[in-house]
């Protein structure tokens, strides 16, 4: 059998989807082997899961992964240059013709699924830096808790809404909820335009989406008062467990806003807001 390959406008994209960057993509022949290569830029404490794609339509669809493939790809690739992926065409396809595309995306490895035995619900969680946050809000039903405009299905895709009080224990065991402290470890991990890195890459009313580098995936779930629901769409509203003691005894939460790249830092107890639960050391 013979490969028939049609390598038109071949480019690489980066897939930038959380804490790195793959650069200087460039390919070869090898009989009925192409070669990529590539430099992932990321943390080096972390590894990452490196998955690559193909298109033959000029990007517009890009089917599973490879599988046919060897080198520098799945788990436990440490950031690095000159990163090899070899595939075995002939293996996975009978031609290769078209407007060829290829894509590689990373992800740290550092993430998976906990489940909440109190309920049997199922949470992802992602290792930021030294700290492992889950990837949702909780949805733990429990009193003085609610969801937005009490519709379940806000719930399904934002989590609860919590009093302060409530949100201290709310926690599985082994998590917490994370201190103004920690918070500040997150954004502080991220660098600049912290919000927009934490945010989700959907959901945000224009301009408001992030680009989640982390898997944290803020979605902006609004608040609850004692007569009213708001923000859905525009803000995400998560508590710490610190209280300003020195001035207003009053905790601390953090909050992004759809037209900001900030993560800004404030204090009350008159809103329930969303709780984002940290794993304990």
């Amino acid at each position: 059998m013979k490969i028939k390959l049609i390598l038109w406008g071949l480019l690489m994209f980066p897939g930038i989807l959380f804490s790195q960057e793959i650069r200087n993509v460039r390919f070869t022949q090898e009989g009925k082997n192409i070669n990529i290569y590539y430099d992932l830029n990321g943390d080096t404490q972390n590894d990452y899961n490196i998955s690559v794609y193909c298109s033959t339509d000029g990007g517009k669809t890009w089917g599973d992964p490879l599988q046919k493939v060897s080198g520098s790809v799945g788990d436990n690739t440490r950031p690095g240059a000159g990163k090899k992926i070899s595939w075995d065409v002939l293996s996975e396809r009978e031609k290769l013709e078209g407007q060829v595309k290829f894509r590689i995306v990373a992800k740290p490895s550092g993430f998976g699924v906990f489940t909440d035995s109190r309920d049997g619900q199922q949470y992802r969680w992602v290792k930021i830096g030294n700290q492992v946050w889950m990837g949702e809000n909780l949805n733990y039903e429990t009193g003085n808790s609610w969801c937005y405009e009490n519709n379940a299905k806000h719930c399904e895709k934002y989590g609860r809404l919590y009093d302060w009080n409530v949100a201290l224990m709310a926690c599985p065991a082994g998590w917490h909820l994370p201190s103004d402290q920690e918070w500040q470890i997150l954004v502080d991990f991220a660098g600049s335009d912290p919000g927009k890195k934490i945010k989700s890459q959907s959901g945000w009313i224009n301009p408001g989406n992030g680009t989640d580098d982390y898997g944290f995936s803020a979605l902006p779930g609004g608040y609850h008062s004692s007569s009213d629901f708001d923000d859905i769409g525009y803000n995400a509203h998560f508590w710490s467990s610190t209280k300003n003691t020195k001035d207003h005894d009053m905790p601390y939460y953090r909050k992004l806003n759809f037209d900001s790249n900030s993560v800004y830092r404030g204090e009350d107890i008159i809103y329930n807001r969303s709780l984002r639960c940290l794993r304990d050391h």
